[in-house]
């Protein structure tokens, strides 16, 4: 599940959240309401893998103390997209022209990234990588996954990173279990279950 709105999500919208920005008081309602409705629908997770940005351990934390499932040690593969130095808190109506440039041209050079921030090629091996972490922790038991808008907003697998899906089907597959249903929404976001294997 992406985790409650955080300061830089009510105070900037649509802006790069900085790494460190918490949970408001509203985004702690979100995921104390979406755990709720979890426990309402008997989904109890074995284990709550997490992003280490505070808005993901503070949101773990707090369905970890309402469905009673413990946290996995915070797992820097389920972090936030590293952006560029130069957007973190600025809105897409600031972003300088050394960014927009970038990113016009990022898909023709997925390797390339701005001081500060992450390539697309490291996010592609990165998201990856958490996708088969959580298959492997699913194998015992449940599994809830605190992370960010890059992994739960997005359909599986991302438009960049469709070529090397569609070369890997059975990872394809894997990312797409990752976000299937049942689904709860936080703030309209996907909570997803990583399916336990059959």
């Amino acid at each position: 599940m992406r985790h409650g709105t955080c300061l830089d999500g009510l105070c900037r919208p649509h802006a790069h959240a900085r790494p460190g920005t918490p949970l408001t008081t509203r985004g702690i309602t979100e995921v104390v309401n979406t755990a709720r409705r979890l426990l309402h629908l008997s989904t109890k997770p074995d284990v709550i893998l997490t992003s280490p940005l505070p808005r993901a351990t503070m949101s773990a934390r707090i369905l970890s103390e309402i469905l009673g499932a413990p946290i996995a040690p915070p797992d820097p593969l389920y972090a936030e997209w590293r952006s560029p130095d130069c957007v973190l808190g600025l809105s897409p109506d600031d972003y300088p022209s050394e960014y927009q440039a970038w990113r016009s041209e990022r898909l023709r050079d997925p390797d390339s990234a701005l001081p500060g921030g992450e390539s697309l090629t490291a996010l592609r091996q990165r998201a990856m990588e958490a996708v088969s972490r959580a298959h492997e922790a699913a194998q015992q038991g449940a599994v809830l996954i605190v992370s960010h808008r890059v992994f739960i907003d997005r359909p599986w697998p991302p438009p960049w990173m469709a070529t090397e899906a569609r070369k890997k089907p059975s990872r394809a597959r894997v990312g797409h279990e990752l976000v299937s249903k049942p689904r709860v929404g936080l703030r309209g976001r996907v909570v997803g279950r990583v399916p336990r294997p059959r």
